[in-house]
C-alpha cells in the first residue's frame, strides 16, 4: 500500500509518500510487514520549471539505509489547451 499526500505551503511542495509492504508465506501461511518506508520530496517552488534533472545520495553503512533524492518530473503539454498559433515543438 502507497500513500501520498502532496501539502503545498508558499515556497515549496511537500510530497510525502508511505510505503507499507505486506508478505505472505504460502507455504507456511505467515503474513508480515516489513520494508516500511517514508519518503519525502520538497519542490521549492522557485525550482518548479518543469524539466527533467535528478540527483541521489545514500548511506548504507551501520543499521540503517537511507538517503536524499532531488528530482524533477518532465511536465506535458496537451497542445489542445494552448491558444491559437502557439507552435508545439515536437518531443
Amino acid at each position: 500500500m502507497r500513500v501520498v499526500a502532496p501539502l503545498t505551503y508558499e515556497k515549496f511542495t511537500l510530497l510525502p509518500r508511505l510505503t507499507l509492504r505486506h508478505y505472505e508465506n504460502k507455504q507456511t501461511g505467515e503474513t508480515g510487514i516489513g520494508n516500511t518506508e517514508l519518503f519525502g520530496l520538497i519542490i521549492p517552488k522557485k525550482l518548479d520549471w518543469g524539466y527533467g534533472l535528478a540527483g541521489a545520495a545514500v548511506n548504507s553503512s551501520g543499521k540503517w539505509f537511507y538517503g536524499l533524492l532531488l528530482t524533477q518530473s518532465w511536465q506535458s503539454v496537451d497542445p489542445n489547451n494552448l491558444p491559437a498559433g502557439t507552435p508545439v515543438m515536437a518531443t
